[in-house]
């Protein structure tokens, strides 16, 4: 099955230069890129690209350092407006085999599929209906009375890791201006006009939508599905739909191959993943219900909603541990908490940017409580409305928040022996966390401001320079960096997030369910050796020290959760039992997921908290 499943990654084989030329007319035009990215220029940014979109005989064009325009034989350039703007010298057509040989071919790639997927191949509405300067958009559905645009946006690019080119689906979010409650967060937001005539969505300063998501959580394709019936639904199916592009429609111009998940194997651990229910099972508690009092940037005081009797109901209908619920009204610094209880704080907003004051940040930082903080409404909302899991991952996150204050592992894994010396440290939301695993499950945990000086920045620093990872001590920049470091026996680990996808081919999904069916089982196997198998525990590339951890033994009727693939950075290779020791810390489920494996070594889950 691994030859139907891709990690994104592909090399150009095979350029035809000779019939390029004589199918296309290609000009390339040097730009002003300083000047052309600069806001206060966005009105003639808006017009020059106009231009371009009106010039005759256009079939695409692309912007790397430099403007590059594909056109039909009949294209012709020389007289148009447009280059007055940004442009350094003048237009000229690249119509010789050697100056077309000296582009990149990413370049070619980029002009050439463009033209082909726009007007020659994807001539069905619902597949494809807008375009950026670069990117191919696929539109997947709208919401909220046409306000709010879905789209995976499909981009060829250079990567920083690897020799081979990326193939890139990201989901991206176009809305309408009025559905932002702070317009202070479209400053740096791309503008967009919706161009009926040419289905085009293009930059323009009196548009109406920016590429940002007004909520919290984005509404993603789905990676997995039991059965074809919402195949358009699938993130892969866009991936197929490029590859059959690239390889039928394609190949007389260039000739792409994929990379395959050949190198992946199977990784059988030996730990038991039941082991962290299991405890939580046998627990019995005492939980403390407050609300929050915050303070509004406007000037004005709000206090959470009173929710016990849901909550209540909530917590009774849990089929693990005892727990004795207490509702103490508003909880602030100066209130008096027993710490040997569990706290739940019932929140105004997640979104902190609204608020002057943030109560709960300041009992956290203040009070040393086990707690958890959520606002029921908002939670719902990103767990598709399902309070059963909300509140089971509220009681998870408490019970492994009581672990770490006791210092100690043994109840979070059950081979906790076999880290021993371990140590995590990890870059998130300003601060770094380390996690130092001693005998017998127990632990030392450390912590620092990023702008801190002590032993930990230091140590820090060295890991940072090691690597050689570039790091702007900006806080505009700093507060979005996650940066994880693992240490086994001597053995410095950078965990790096490769932004590589797993994608699958979904015919050859199709035809294993149609074999399936006719075989007289209700859809396709999950064994390990399957084609649903390939998408279960963990699986690891042991030549290039890569991998991806996704679930264990089954899936449900849609996942939108796409799993990404992480590459193991050390100077020297690891070895089996490094491996072990690695591959062993993934094992992790919670009860409210109980199928899914971690996608880090569970002690980020730690260092989150530290």
């Amino acid at each position: 099955m691994k030859e139907h499943f891709y990690d994104g990654r592909f090399k150009v084989k095979k350029l035809n230069y000779k019939r390029i030329l004589k199918d296309f007319k290609i000009y390339k035009v040097n730009l002003d890129i300083v000047v052309l990215k600069k806001e206060s220029n966005f009105k003639d940014y808006s017009i020059f690209f106009k231009k371009i979109r009106n010039i005759k005989g256009l079939k695409s064009f692309y912007i790397s350092k430099e403007l590059y325009i594909l056109g039909d034989v009949n294209l012709d350039i020389n007289n148009l407006e447009f280059i007055e703007f940004f442009v350094i010298g003048e237009a000229y057509e690249i119509d010789e085999l050697e100056s077309l040989e000296k582009i990149d071919s990413l370049i070619l790639l980029n002009l050439i599929i463009r033209y082909l997927a726009y007007e020659d191949i994807l001539k069905i509405e619902k597949d494809i209906k807008y375009i950026d300067i670069n990117s191919i958009y696929f539109f997947i559905n709208k919401l909220s009375k046409d306000k709010i645009y879905k789209f995976l946006k499909c981009s060829f690019e250079k990567s920083n890791i690897f020799e081979e080119y990326t193939l890139n689906l990201d989901q991206k979010t176009f809305a309408h201006e009025s559905l932002f409650y702070d317009k202070s967060k479209l400053k740096r937001a791309i503008k967009i006009g919706y161009d009926s005539a040419t289905k085009l969505l293009l930059p323009n300063e009196d548009g109406k939508y920016y590429e940002r998501n007004p909520y919290s959580k984005t509404i993603e394709t789905n990676f997995l599905v039991k059965t074809p019936n919402d195949l358009t639904k699938l993130r892969s199916y866009y991936f197929t739909l490029l590859k059959d592009l690239l390889e039928h429609n394609l190949s007389k111009y260039i000739k792409i191959e994929l990379i395959t998940l050949n190198n992946y194997e199977y990784f059988e651990n030996k730990s038991n993943k039941s082991y962290f229910e299991k405890n939580l099972k046998n627990i019995s508690k005492n939980v403390d219900l407050y609300l929050i009092k915050d303070r509004l940037k406007s000037g004005e005081d709000i206090t959470a909603k009173d929710r016990e009797k849901e909550i209540s109901e909530l917590i009774n209908s849990l089929k693990f541990g005892k727990y004795i619920l207490k509702n103490k009204g508003i909880g602030e610094i100066t209130t008096s908490y027993n710490k040997e209880n569990w706290n739940i704080f019932l929140l105004n907003t997640t979104d902190t940017s609204k608020l002057f004051y943030d109560g709960y940040k300041e009992i956290k930082k203040r009070c040393g409580l086990i707690s958890n903080g959520f606002n029921l409404d908002e939670a719902l909302k990103s767990n598709n409305k399902d309070e059963k899991i909300v509140i089971k991952r509220v009681i998870e996150e408490l019970f492994i928040k009581e672990q770490l204050q006791n210092n100690d592992i043994s109840k979070l894994h059950s081979r906790y022996d076999i880290f021993e010396g371990v140590s995590c440290i990890h870059l998130k939301n300003e601060k770094i966390r380390k996690i130092t695993v001693l005998k017998d499950g127990k632990i030392k945990s450390e912590s620092c401001e990023i702008f801190e000086k002590c032993n930990l920045k230091d140590e820090f620093n060295t890991l940072i320079e090691k690597f050689n990872i570039a790091i702007e001590y900006d806080r505009s920049k700093v507060k979005w960096m996650d940066i994880k470091f693992m240490k086994i026996g001597k053995k410095d680990i950078y965990i790096l997030d490769t932004k590589l996808r797993l994608y699958f081919d979904s015919n050859q999904f199709i035809n294993f369910y149609q074999q399936s069916i006719e075989r007289g089982l209700k859809g396709i196997s999950k064994s390990l050796d399957s084609f649903l198998g390939m998408t279960m525990a963990i699986r690891l590339n042991k030549k290039e020290q890569m991998y991806y951890s996704f679930y264990d033994t089954g899936i449900k009727l849609n996942e939108s959760f796409s799993p990404n693939i992480k590459k193991l950075i050390t100077y020297k290779k690891l070895t089996e039992k490094e491996y072990e020791i690695f591959c062993e810390s993934l094992v992790f489920r919670y009860i409210s997921n109980g199928q899914r494996l971690s996608t880090y070594p569970f002690f980020f889950k730690l260092t989150s908290e530290v």
